[in-house]
């Protein structure tokens, strides 16, 4: 059974400025011209493509339009002929602004855009700014789904799109950058896939929502370094980052790096943390051995006194590995 078409929800597919209501009006105009043009074709076929069309998913249009025509030998005769039904088609899906890849004849010039898709998908095609293609919604859907950040970079118009937002943070939370740091959800969703993206996350919601910085450093412990007061004096933000990763100790508070619990957290998870503990840390036996027990080189950041007990020498000779004495370079292995 086919759906009618005064139960379908349209979702604006091409234009990110149109509402609901004037996309939905819109395609009902093109549908009206397409039973005129071609009685026999147009409410079959449109009906299915439209009815793609309600998931939002260009690609769901393209499949139902391919699928329809490779049906029987009746379908595959009609579509031969119904080249003003796949223009119509393409300016729905795509927007009469959309490039002719296949000059003279419509179906493969429909096909042929629905392809291209695909390959703003698998990044064959990239987005530039300038170009048609960056005011089509489908392509630049298509185009977040290889490289988010890149995609929205050059397609500005749809940076404001909360739906196409969703969806490119679920794949990269840094994309967080170009708009929403005050939406709560999209900013939850950020950071939990990019700890990093805390610093997109507006000021006011990194000083009182506790949640959105601890989902950030529980991915990169590093992303303490943009949690803000009081937040980031938290103990639960503290120790779930060095836990994640030993150096964002360097990022606590200095009162914090002589904390005991809080520093053999660290030290435990990357032994060279011992760098950021207090002086009285690291001339804390119990904390230099859990450093060195992880990471022999973080022998160097231990007190003169326990640089030469006996007992701290060896555990820290048994664990020294090659490429180790990184850290002591200046340079922090992240």
């Amino acid at each position: 059974m086919l759906p009618g078409l005064e139960r379908l929800r349209l979702v604006p597919t091409g234009c990110d400025d149109c509402d609901d209501q004037a996309w939905e009006r819109r395609v009902r105009q093109r549908v009206e011209e397409l039973r005129v043009t071609t009685p026999d074709l147009a409410p079959d076929l449109v009906r299915v493509v439209l009815a793609a069309i309600d998931t939002g998913d260009a690609k769901d249009a393209c499949r139902a339009a391919s699928a329809w025509c490779g049906l029987n030998s009746n379908h595959r005769a009609a579509c031969l002929d119904a080249g003003p039904v796949f223009a119509a088609l393409s300016a729905a899906i795509f927007t009469a602004n959309a490039p002719t890849l296949v000059p003279n004849d419509e179906r493969a010039n429909f096909n042929a855009l629905c392809n291209r898709i695909k390959d703003y998908e698998a990044g064959r095609v990239i987005l530039w700014a300038g170009t048609p293609d960056v005011l089509i919604r489908p392509f630049v859907r298509a185009a977040i789904q290889h490289n988010p950040v890149r995609a929205l970079s050059e397609a500005t118009t749809f940076q404001t799109s909360r739906a196409l937002m969703k969806e490119a943070l679920r794949i990269d939370g840094l994309a967080l950058q170009f708009n929403f740091g005050t939406d709560v959800e999209l900013c939850m969703i950020a950071v939990a896939q990019t700890g990093m993206a805390l610093e997109f996350v507006a000021r006011p919601l990194r000083k009182t929502r506790s949640d959105i910085t601890l989902a950030a450093v529980q991915q990169n412990g590093l992303a303490l370094q943009f949690a803000r007061e009081p937040v980031c004096y938290e103990d639960a933000v503290l120790h779930a980052a060095v836990r994640q990763n030993g150096n964002a100790l360097m990022h606590a508070s200095q009162w914090r790096s002589g904390d005991y619990a809080l520093v053999m957290d660290a030290v435990t998870n990357k032994g060279g943390a011992l760098r950021w503990a207090s002086d009285l840390m690291q001339d804390n036996e119990n904390i230099v051995r859990a450093a060195v027990t992880d990471d022999g080189s973080a022998i160097e950041y231990a007190s003169p006194r326990l640089q030469a007990n006996e007992e701290i020498r060896a555990i820290a000779a048994a664990q020294i590995r090659y490429g180790a004495s990184v850290e002591g370079s200046g340079v922090v292995a992240f």
